[in-house]
């Protein structure tokens, strides 16, 4: 039997990011990046995309992705012939491969397709044999001891462009030592015959975290459009704080339905609101908002997050949003909108549960799930586990989580409030 040369295997190298550790209890790929190289590091193909898990987008501190930008995404199942086009018949390989194996393996089981036996490399276990003098078997490590580039570590794309040059470093070295072919380099298993691989239509959907946030561009900030329905001049009779209290409420869980959009509307026309009182007032819950997270004089990126979000869901244009921070940040603070009600809400009696990982700080450290029940049970709620029709409120890390938590209390109509508004309502001092 004739022995292919290394330089003229061809190669799918692929990272996943992940949900979570454990595709057996119900953790899903959030991302995908697949480079099928040539062994002389010819690109042949590509592919990336975000994926939507229909579940919480997990450890959010990781791998950096949002459940808005996940939301945007194709399911595993619309792009999975995409995916086999680019693994088929190759060598597969990937970093710590035992991981990422049991994940694609898993995500195409999901959807009834069992993958034949691979031939395999992962580069952790092969460049630890041949580069003994590295500190470390991280994909950082290596790329640091072979000068290989790793710009944004924990993105799917980027750690497979790095893991693909790490593969080639470890063919050119294994040809140095003499081993020119997968059999003599005992990469390949003869145990592993060549077995047809499913075939599925390519779609040739893919999705970006760049071209996620596009769209999410593109859909967004209805609200915005409000102002183009109202008269420009003020009636003066407006009532812009009954307005703003609406809008407070609507804004509760960070994201505004259909629902609430039809109210604002109607309350806004009922006030006799002009679209510079609208303006108005969204600039006085943009402020507001920002002085909140002013108040320790640190801005953190899960506080500056939030207030992006709601702004640009108000309308205001991304690239005015740091100008609207520094401002706040040379004057003094002062009531933007009348608060007090909501500020002395009482939540004592009512049961709560919470969804995602959270994203706050408590005293300078990750606040845990069970800090959180502690504060909140200080405070006179009730903690329960699960979501039910007798659950009073659902507290949500990431207001875009597609969580079964928070379906069911869409289902149920379960009052959700994020994260940080519920910390601001109990008066808990967070970062």
């Amino acid at each position: 039997m004739m022995q292919q040369d290394l330089r003229d295997v061809e190669f799918a190298v692929f990272d996943l990011e992940t949900t979570g550790l454990n595709s057996s209890r119900g953790d899903k790929i959030v991302e995908i990046s697949i480079q099928r190289v040539s062994g002389k590091g010819e690109l042949i193909q590509e592919y990336t995309s975000v994926v939507n898990p229909n579940r919480d987008a997990g450890p959010q501190y990781i791998h950096h992705l949002t459940a808005k930008q996940l939301s945007q995404a194709p399911q595993f199942e619309v792009i999975a012939g995409d995916i086999l086009a680019c693994l088929a018949d190759a060598v597969i390989v990937a970093h710590n491969i035992s991981f990422d194996r049991r994940f694609l393996r898993a995500a195409f089981r999901d959807i009834g397709i069992e993958l034949p036996p691979f031939k395999e490399i992962c580069t952790m276990r092969l460049a630890a044999q041949l580069f003994p003098w590295t500190s470390k078997r991280t994909l950082a490590s290596f790329c640091e001891a072979l000068e290989i580039p790793l710009v944004s570590a924990h993105s799917a794309e980027c750690d497979t462009k790095a893991t693909a040059q790490l593969l080639l470093a470890c063919i050119e070295e294994l040809i140095a030592q003499g081993s020119t072919t997968l059999q003599q380099s005992g990469i390949e298993d003869p145990n592993i015959n060549n077995q047809q691989w499913p075939t599925l239509p390519v779609s040739g959907i893919r999705v970006t975290r760049e071209s996620a946030d596009e769209i999410d561009k593109l859909t967004r900030s209805r609200v915005a459009t409000l102002v183009d329905k109202l008269p420009l001049q003020s009636t003066g009779q407006a009532n812009i704080d009954g307005y703003l209290d609406l809008l407070a409420q609507a804004l509760e869980d960070r994201i505004i339905t259909d629902l609430e959009f039809e109210e604002l509307e109607s309350v806004a026309l009922d006030y006799g609101l002009s679209s510079d009182d609208i303006i108005t007032a969204h600039r006085r819950y943009v402020d507001h908002l920002i002085q909140l997270a002013l108040e320790d004089s640190v801005i953190t990126d899960f506080e500056r997050n939030d207030i992006y979000d709601v702004a640009v869901e108000l309308g205001f244009p991304e690239e005015e949003i740091p100008q609207l921070i520094e401002k706040q940040k040379t004057i003094a603070p002062d009531q933007t909108f009348d608060e007090t009600t909501r500020s002395n809400e009482s939540l004592d009696g009512l049961t709560i549960c919470f969804t995602g990982q959270l994203l706050c700080t408590y005293e300078d450290q990750g606040l845990t799930r069970s800090v959180a029940m502690t504060l909140c049970e200080n405070q006179g709620l009730i903690p329960a586990k699960s979501v039910t029709k007798k659950l009073d409120i659902l507290i949500v890390a990431d207001p875009h989580t597609m969580s079964s938590k928070a379906k069911k209390a869409r289902d149920y109509g379960i009052r959700i409030i994020a994260e940080r508004e519920l910390w601001h309502i109990l008066g808990v001092p967070v970062g």
